[in-house]
């Protein structure tokens, strides 16, 4: 059994975790997404273990659209981001 956690380390304030079988993408994703729910549009540090899954996890959950040519406004963050 596989236990995957996030924490904020001024506060050490556990972010979100979850728990799996196996050692996975799955896994990996299922932390990645509940970091990007409560994270606010700013510079955040990641820091991890070396699991290839990492990148690829973080990547799809912190993705933004690119803007289309002729769109109004910029950079979003999101629903109620910050």
């Amino acid at each position: 059994m596989w236990l995957a956690m996030a924490m904020m380390i001024s506060t050490r304030l556990w972010l979100g975790g979850a728990i799996s079988p196996h050692r996975d993408k799955g896994l990996i994703q299922a932390v990645a997404d509940q970091i990007r729910a409560i994270a606010l549009c700013r510079p955040l540090l990641l820091a991890v273990d070396g699991l290839p899954s990492y990148v690829k996890a973080f990547q799809r959950a912190f993705r933004s659209k690119v803007p289309q040519l002729g769109q109004l406004g910029g950079v979003s963050c999101g629903p109620g981001r910050r």
